[in-house]
């Protein structure tokens, strides 16, 4: 999550269906001569093929949430250029929620985050120059104006339109993590371990999204076996691990994938409940057998207060020790 102390952004998850169809609904007059998806009939199908994406990774999108706790719109990063570490910015709000600065500080937000966390060096906003409520935003969140792109988007209606382009690149960041206010909210509730490990990352990967490899690199003597046909692959899939001490099972909703790139899921008990914490693998190639790799344990959303003290004993330390076991395992030693 992310916040400037007046916003909250938040990563949506199917969990939140209701919310997005509600926000399109309800703004289906304003959005649709900009944004054609956005059409009367827009359903959980829809709804579900975006927020997949997001779990995916393919968007980079935040539920925007006022300072009530209202959800006022969707502000994300698409078209990401991993070569070229650049961006595009888009935003969209309920029509109820407009003329409060939310598109603004969500802009600000986003853009920074994009800048400090994902090493990106450009993000651009593009809209069309009749939408002048998205140029502003984008100008009020103080993206540079660069130009105009004649003819360059087609409206849903046919029409061509041109686009009036703004940027902004990784010289400005001082000047955004001073007027955005920036914070990751409750960064306690988020701890991580990086490092560098001597392997290609498809072999690295292949240890992680395999569960019955994953005793092996276990750091902490948690995790006792799982069975050997559960390699993930995909969103949505389960598997089961056996821990050490009771030999209790757990089962583990896959959240996010991408092949060779980027895994989580979240732990619960058999018929329960899943208690809302989440462990996260992402995976950065940094040349010819050399992968950075990042292992977090995310705890913003854990509602079970009886793993509350066990969450809070969680360290960066305990991480790394499953990286570095990780790291002898890729690496032959």
């Amino acid at each position: 999550m992310l916040s400037d102390g007046t916003i909250t952004l938040r990563i949506p998850t199917r969990e939140d269906t209701h919310l997005l169809i509600d926000a399109v609904h309800a703004s289906h007059a304003e959005l649709a001569p900009w944004l054609p998806w956005a059409s009367a009939d827009y359903g959980t199908e829809d709804a579900h093929t975006f927020l997949d994406l997001v779990a995916q990774g393919s968007e980079q999108a935040f539920f925007i949430f006022d300072a009530d706790g209202t959800m006022g719109g969707v502000c994300g990063l698409n078209a990401i250029d991993p070569t070229h570490r650049t961006a595009n910015l888009g935003y969209w709000l309920r029509t109820d929620a407009t003329g409060k600065g939310l598109a603004t500080r969500a802009t600000r937000l986003v853009a920074l985050w994009g800048l400090a966390e994902l090493d990106l060096r450009r993000i651009e906003v593009i809209a069309s120059v009749e939408n002048r409520a998205s140029c502003q935003v984008a100008e009020r969140a103080g993206f540079v104006p660069e130009g105009i792109r004649r003819a360059a988007l087609r409206m849903g209606d046919g029409s061509q339109h041109d686009l009036s382009v703004y940027a902004v690149t990784r010289e400005d960041l001082p000047w955004l993590e001073a007027v955005a206010g920036y914070q990751a909210t409750d960064t306690t509730r988020i701890v991580s371990a990086t490092r560098d490990i001597a392997a290609d990352g498809d072999v690295i990967f292949a240890l992680i999204a395999d569960p019955a490899r994953q005793p092996e690199w276990d750091g902490n003597a948690n995790l006792e076996s799982a069975d050997g046909a559960q390699r993930v692959r995909d969103v949505g899939e389960v598997f089961e691990m056996t821990l050490t001490g009771d030999g209790a099972v757990r089962r583990n909703r896959v959240t996010e994938f991408i092949e060779g790139r980027r895994i989580a899921w979240k732990p619960s008990e058999p018929g329960k409940r899943e208690p809302g914490h989440l462990w996260r693998w992402e995976l950065r190639p940094r040349g010819p057998n050399r992968t950075e790799v990042t292992h977090t344990y995310d705890w913003t959303r854990l509602t079970d207060p009886n793993r509350l003290k066990r969450a809070r004993n969680t360290t960066a330390d305990q991480l790394r020790a499953s990286l570095d076991r990780l790291a002898d395992l890729a690496e032959g030693r």
